[in-house]
């Protein structure tokens, strides 16, 4: 479960060009899966399948960049605890 995840303008620009009624399953799919790392149901559009299929994508590929970042960040403070402890 993560707190904040990166939410790109290319999301956006897919989403609301979805009519009304398919803007919130799928802004509520996003949200699911990149927070709580839950696939959605079968969409009933193939063009939603897809697009969500790559915003899932790019998500998996932020995430992993900035958990990348973070171990890196974060390592050096824990082996100063263990010297320093």
């Amino acid at each position: 479960m993560r707190n904040s995840f990166l939410f790109r303008r290319a999301y956006w620009e897919f989403i609301k060009t979805l009519p009304k009624e398919r803007q919130l399953k799928m802004i509520t799919a996003v949200l699911n899966f990149a927070l709580n790392n839950k696939m959605p149901q079968e969409f009933e559009n193939i063009e939603d399948s897809i697009g969500f299929a790559g915003i899932a994508r790019i998500i998996i590929y932020d995430n992993k960049r900035r958990d990348g970042r973070l171990g890196r960040i974060q390592q050096p403070e824990i082996l100063l605890d263990k010297t320093n402890g």
